[in-house]
């Protein structure tokens, strides 16, 4: 990984799925009672809420995946836009 947005948004996917997949396991127990399932599904909304004020300590783990990541985000790239054109175009165009 090279680019900074990229590692960011694999730690931050990776927690996010590791936690949806715990709650997860633990509602499909068969002996699951009805309050704890609300409960699991309240912790996980919290989580979800709280986890934009640790955007610090994700990106200091992006940081430390590889040394060749850069420090910068890729705000300066930008997709080139092509409007594709319609079949009426294309015969006028020729």
């Amino acid at each position: 990984m090279t680019s900074l947005d990229i590692a960011f948004m694999t730690v931050l996917w990776n927690r996010i799925l590791e936690r949806f997949d715990k709650t997860s396991v633990k509602l499909q127990e068969k002996s699951l009672d009805l309050s704890v399932a609300v409960k699991l599904l309240k912790s996980l909304r919290e989580y979800i809420g709280s986890i934009r004020n640790n955007f610090n300590d994700i990106e200091k783990v992006a940081l430390s995946l590889s040394k060749v990541i850069s420090k910068k985000y890729n705000t300066e790239k930008k997709r080139k836009i092509i409007r594709k054109l319609t079949p009426d175009e294309m015969i006028r165009n020729e």
